[in-house]
C-alpha cells in the first residue's frame, strides 16, 4: 500500500511541471493559432483584391490604348489564377512565421527568416518578369500595327522578334535581380544577337536592293504625280489608279496593272495631258 502511494506522488511530482508548462504554453499555442487564422483570412482579402486590381488595370489600358490603334492586353485566366495563389502563400508565409516566433520554434523560425528575408527580392524579380512578359505583348502589337501601316513585308515576323528580344532582356533582368547568375546566358544572347543582326545585315545588303529602289521610286512618283492622272511609264500606259510603298497601280485597257516603282528611274516617264488641255496649249501657242 505504501508503495502505490509512492508511485502515485512521484507521478504526480513527474506530471505536475508538465500540466504546469502546458498550461503556460496555451496563450502562445493560442495566440499562433489565431496569427494562422488571420493570416488565412488577410490573405484570401490580398488575393481577390490582387484579381480585381489586375482585371482593372488591364481595362483601363486596353481603354487607353484603343485610342491609339488596335492594342490590347490579356492575361489568361490560368495566369491570373497562379498568380493570386502565389501572392495568397507569399502573404500566409509572413503569418506563418511570425506563428513560428510565438511558438518559439527556433529552427523553424530561422529558416522562416531566411525564406521572408529573400522574398522581397523574388518578388520584385516576378514582377520584372510578369511586367516584361505584357511590355513584350505590346512591343509586339505596336511592331505589327506600324509595319503594317507602312506596307512593310513579314510585318508579323517583326512583331514577333520584337517580343522575343523584349522577352530575353526582362529574363535576364529578372533574373540577375532573383540573384541567379546570368552571365554565361548574357554572353550567349550578346552572340546569338550580333549573329543575327550580321544575317540580317547581309541578306539586306544582298536582297533588298529592289526593295529600296521600289520605295524610293515610289516616293518620287508621288511627288511628281497624282491619281486620276495619265501616265506613259516606257511602254506602259494607263491612268494613275494608287501608289503603294513599291508599286504604282494604272488602269490600262487591258486591266489593273501594277508596275514597280523602280521603273521610274530607269524608263523615261511621260504625263499624258487631256485633249482639252492640249487644245488649249496649240492655241495659245498659235
Amino acid at each position: 500500500m505504501e508503495t502505490i502511494r509512492n508511485w502515485i506522488d512521484q507521478i504526480q511530482q513527474a506530471g505536475i511541471p508538465l500540466v504546469e508548462g502546458f498550461i503556460s504554453y496555451l496563450p502562445h499555442l493560442a495566440g499562433a493559432m489565431a496569427l494562422l487564422v488571420l493570416g488565412w483570412f488577410v490573405s484570401g482579402l490580398v488575393r481577390t483584391g490582387m484579381v480585381k486590381l489586375v482585371r482593372a488595370v488591364v481595362l483601363l489600358a486596353n481603354r487607353v490604348l484603343a485610342r491609339g490603334g488596335n492594342f490590347r492586353l490579356k492575361l489568361s485566366p490560368p495566369v491570373l489564377n497562379l498568380l493570386s495563389k502565389l501572392l495568397f502563400w507569399v502573404v500566409f508565409l509572413f503569418f506563418v512565421n511570425l506563428a513560428a516566433h510565438n511558438l518559439m520554434l527556433t529552427a523553424v523560425s530561422d529558416w522562416l527568416d531566411q525564406v521572408v528575408n529573400y522574398l522581397p527580392t523574388f518578388v520584385a524579380g516576378g514582377v520584372i518578369l510578369v511586367g516584361g512578359a505584357l511590355l513584350s505583348i505590346l512591343a509586339r502589337d505596336v511592331t505589327y500595327t506600324a509595319a503594317s501601316s507602312a506596307d512593310l513585308p513579314q510585318a508579323r515576323l517583326m512583331g514577333t522578334l520584337a517580343q522575343a528580344g523584349t522577352l530575353v532582356t526582362t529574363l535576364i533582368i529578372g533574373l540577375d535581380q532573383i540573384g541567379i547568375d546570368v552571365t554565361f546566358l548574357a554572353n550567349l544572347v550578346v552572340i546569338m544577337v550580333a549573329a543575327l543582326l550580321g544575317s540580317l545585315a547581309l541578306a539586306f545588303g544582298l536582297g533588298a536592293r529592289l526593295f529600296i529602289s521600289n520605295v524610293i521610286g515610289a516616293h518620287f512618283l508621288r511627288q511628281q504625280y497624282q491619281p486620276g492622272q495619265r501616265l506613259r511609264l516606257g511602254e506602259h500606259e494607263g491612268t494613275i489608279l494608287e501608289f503603294t510603298s513599291t508599286a504604282v497601280i494604272l488602269a490600262t485597257e487591258e486591266g489593273r496593272q501594277i508596275l514597280p516603282a523602280h521603273l521610274y528611274s530607269e524608263l523615261p516617264s511621260t504625263l499624258i495631258l487631256p485633249r482639252e488641255d492640249k487644245e488649249e496649249k496649240e492655241d495659245a501657242n498659235e
